[in-house]
């Protein structure tokens, strides 16, 4: 919409824009290929009581299967001691 008013001359009033922002540069430590950056995000339908989690590879969008899913978390849970007790902290 906006375009349409510009090429007709029109300009509503508002803020102007902001100046861009740089971003930080990625830490040296850190390499751009598959398999080294995962994201992830947790969608909850309150009206269902479900909530659902993807896992994503931000280099090469590659997302985890459910058995893949299941296989990441039973290694995260083994690789943290503190997790894997049987008796309770009171």
């Amino acid at each position: 919409m906006l375009r349409v008013l510009a090429a007709e001359g029109i300009a509503l009033p508002g803020n102007p824009r902001r100046d861009p922002v740089p971003r930080a540069p990625w830490p040296d430590w850190l390499e751009w290929k598959p398999n080294r950056i995962w994201a992830y995000d947790f969608t909850h339908f309150t009206r269902a009581g479900r909530a659902a989690i993807a896992i994503l590879d931000m280099v090469s969008r590659k997302w985890l299967t459910t058995s893949e899913f299941l296989a990441f978390l039973l290694s995260c849970f083994l690789s943290f001691p503190d997790w894997n007790r049987s008796e309770r902290r009171g």
